[in-house]
């Protein structure tokens, strides 16, 4: 039944109620952005990604997080960290660590280390 048969169907229900403004949704107004989503967008741009943020971004919807880091277990991760380098977009090839580990694994410790001597 469409939904403007089934607001017609109890109309005099919904007044009844004191429920007079009753809104319509159209059947494809809550799933219509799922036409879009990856390789259906015109904008998508599939491996050839100049943008790493929009690819962490990307990441972070599509690799669920976990309660602590992957590489301590001990701290809450905020950061995903690429594990190859060749930043593909897999979500496999990334991981959930904490900033201490993050910047353990790239190397950005040593060089924080070596200008505060």
């Amino acid at each position: 039944m469409p939904t403007h048969a089934r607001y017609e169907a109890n109309k005099e229900y919904y007044k009844r109620k004191g429920k007079e403004r009753y809104y319509i949704l159209h059947p494809n107004a809550l799933g219509s952005g799922a036409s879009k989503l990856g390789a259906l967008n015109p904008n998508w741009k599939g491996d050839n990604i100049k943008c790493m943020n929009a690819l962490h971004t990307w990441i972070r919807r599509h690799k669920p997080k976990p309660v602590f880091c992957e590489e301590c277990h001990k701290n809450q991760p905020y950061d995903v960290a690429n594990i190859s380098g060749q930043y593909l977009r897999d979500v496999n090839d990334y991981r959930w660590l904490c900033r201490k580990c993050h910047m353990l694994s790239d190397g950005r410790m040593n060089n924080l280390k070596q200008f505060q001597e």
